[in-house]
Formats: C-alpha cells, structure tokens, sequence
C-alpha cells in the first residue's frame, strides 16, 4: 500500500499470495506462520505485506501478534488498538480471545496484536485456550496468519509450528 515501494518487493508478496492462496484451496489450510531463525530478518515485515495482500483480494484475514515478548504491530499498521483489546493486558483473564480481535477500519484484515511484554509467552501459546481460540477463528476466517517469533533461543516459534497448517521461514537476504 505505500507507493514508495519497490515492484520487485510488491510483485514478490503478490507471488507469495498466489502460491499461498493456492496451496490452501488444494489442500484447505487456513493458519500460516511466518517465522524466521534469528531477529530483524523480516518476519513482520512480509507477515504484514502478505495480510494486507490477502485483504486487497477480500479474503477474511486474521494477522495474529505471534511474538508475546514484542510488541508493535499495530503501531507499524498505524491503528489504534481499542481499549481492552491488547492481547497482552489479557492473558491469564478468563476473557475470551474473540473478543479481543477487531477489524482494521476500511479492510477485510482483522487484528489480535499485543500490547505488553510477556516473559511467560509459552505457556500460553501451548494453552487449549489458545488452540481453542484458533480452531474458532478458522471457522470465522478464510486464512490466519500470524507473525510469529524467531526460532532461536526460544520455544515459541515451536509450540507455533505444531498449530499452523503450513510455515513461511523468512531468510534475510545476504546473511
């Protein structure tokens, strides 16, 4: 969406979108996670370009804040997340998870982003809550993507992939 952006790296995600929107109607996968093996390769980067490439064909997309210990996603939307719905201020809460997902104004793309650090993120993200939440949201959803953390040092990124359909490994160029 930002006219300063290269065609390359636009026809690139567009190229991502169609494999992916491929893959799925052949094999119905819905959760997508894009990770990567190390920090500031990209993940968020291309999770973010791939949803909103997604939202522009009107595909229902949910772009899950998969990396609990980060925050900053919607910030880098430029949206204002709606009082009480930082996934962060919830954890541990009985509140369901859907109520914490909206919709980013003008646009198929649906947000569940967090809002504080969480040291403990592992927990919940192997939480039948969280699966829970997951299985609903493929049911309300045509594709899940979340942006999830690195591979290294961590178990997140696991505990991620053992719930996902399918995964994105971003790679940064020239490392």
């Amino acid at each position: 969406t930002e006219p300063s952006v290269s065609f390359g790296f636009v026809e690139t995600v567009k190229k991502m979108r169609t494999k992916l929107l491929y893959k799925s109607s052949k094999d119905g996968d819905k959760v997508l996670l894009v990770t990567s093996t190390a920090k500031c390769e990209g993940k968020t980067t291309v999770a973010v370009n791939l949803a909103l490439a997604m939202a522009q064909r009107k595909k229902k997309i949910l772009l899950i804040e998969g990396d609990l210990r980060k925050t900053g996603l919607a910030e880098l939307l430029g949206v204002t997340v709606p009082k009480g719905a930082g996934l962060g201020d919830n954890l541990g809460q009985q509140k369901k998870l859907e109520s914490l997902v909206f919709q980013m104004e003008g646009s198929s793309l649906y947000l569940l982003t967090n809002n504080v650090s969480h040291t403990r993120s592992t927990e919940f993200l192997a939480s039948k809550q969280f699966e829970a939440f997951l299985e609903k949201m493929k049911q309300e959803m045509d594709y899940i993507i979340i942006d999830g953390p690195s591979a290294k040092g961590r178990a997140d990124a696991e505990v991620l992939a053992r719930l996902a359909d399918f995964s994105l490994l971003v790679v940064k160029q020239n490392s």
